[in-house]
């Protein structure tokens, strides 16, 4: 997790003073990224040699080698402890016909695809816990084991936190007719998460209904790209870029957004549906292996790339007031099975067996 983000989710849950910067690289590495990528895990496994406290689990937070290395390297050698790793997200075939990665695209895959390899050879040699959502990432592992041992499994598809006062504004919401955005969008803009992907299909719901508007929450490397190309295409009346959002002002957003849109390209989950899904706000994406296990239910699913349906998809939503019900409370019972209570009860349970067989 980012070190922004990071510290943000410890002053919110009352732990700033246990979040302690160990390996976020000066500012004149930022725009080096194999640099500041080659230094973050350095740094990392220097911070916990020299760290005297002996810890009972250690969570890698990603597949990525800042977090995966520093725990093998503190499993194999700091101390007797649980290794929990996180592993969410399979990186795509890099040789597809179609998808995101072209040119020197396509080279930075392949090399993401090795590193993840070697993630799950330190994984299955020496990992405790594997956290993961679905259950492409688990037969990937079972591919790896032959007759290596083979890692305790946790399915954990996200959590969100839905209080008293989240399920009286759903209520609200259910019994709404009127929507000042038709459709919202909610992601990091990387070519993952298919920002141009929404730009495209909104140009066909704009052939079809020219007054509908459009709400893009997030930010990310492809944010001023969508921006412009929003601008060229003469969408800035109908598209309203909201940057970063959290908090009471996300919250609003949702309530005043009918449908959500989920255009990403390859996915194994993603916790971003959910969020909306909180409120009785539907989805539509593209029919990918890993939502259709993630999302069973409160999600509509599309042929990938097919930009007029998934346009027809989210006009049939916010016309077809007793369809949009119905995916509503299919999102809404999905919804309450990631409550995060629900999750961290199950997950801590893990980790105390675990705890008593080390």
């Amino acid at each position: 997790m980012g070190h922004n983000s990071t510290e943000i989710l410890c002053k919110k849950y009352e732990l700033a003073a246990n979040f302690r910067n160990i390996n976020y690289p000066d500012r004149w590495l930022y725009k080096s990224r194999i640099a500041r990528y080659i230094l973050s895990t350095t740094l990392t496994i220097i911070a916990i040699f020299k760290d005297k406290k002996n810890y009972d689990v250690v969570i890698s937070a990603s597949d990525f080698w800042p977090d995966i290395l520093p725990g093998f390297f503190y499993k194999r050698f700091k101390g007797k402890c649980i290794w929990v790793s996180s592993f969410y997200l399979l990186a795509p075939n890099p040789f597809q016909k179609k998808g995101v990665h072209t040119g020197l695209d396509r080279v930075k895959n392949i090399l993401y695809s090795i590193s993840q390899y070697l993630a799950i050879k330190l994984i299955v040699s020496s990992g405790d816990l594997l956290l993961t959502c679905t259950s492409i990432v688990i037969n990937k592992f079972r591919e790896s084991y032959f007759k290596k041992r083979q890692v305790p499994i946790f399915l954990l598809f996200g959590g969100v936190t839905i209080e008293e006062e989240i399920r009286q504004q759903r209520a609200t919401y259910l019994r709404r007719n009127k929507f000042h955005y038709q459709v919202v969008y909610m992601a990091r803009f990387h070519p993952q998460k298919g920002p141009v992907e929404m730009i495209n299909i909104w140009k066909e719901v704009l052939t079809m209904r020219p007054h509908y508007k459009l709400a893009m929450i997030g930010d990310g490397p492809l944010y001023n790209d969508v921006s412009n190309l929003a601008s060229q295409l003469c969408f800035k009346n109908s598209i309203s870029m909201m940057g970063f959002m959290d908090g009471f002002d996300k919250q609003e957003l949702f309530l005043s957004s009918c449908v959500f849109a989920h255009p990403v390209i390859y996915d194994t989950g993603g916790l971003a549906p959910v969020e909306a899904m909180v409120f009785g706000v539907p989805a539509v994406s593209f029919d990918l292996e890993g939502l259709r296990e993630v999302f069973p239910k409160g999600m509509i699913k599309i042929t990938p790339y097919d930009h007029r349906k998934f346009a027809e998809a989210l006009i049939t939503l916010i016309e077809n007031q007793s369809y949009r019900d119905l995916i509503s409370l299919e999102a809404i019972e999905l919804a309450e099975e990631w409550n995060w209570d629900l999750h961290s009860d199950k997950l801590l349970v893990k980790f105390e067996r675990l705890l008593k067989i080390h």
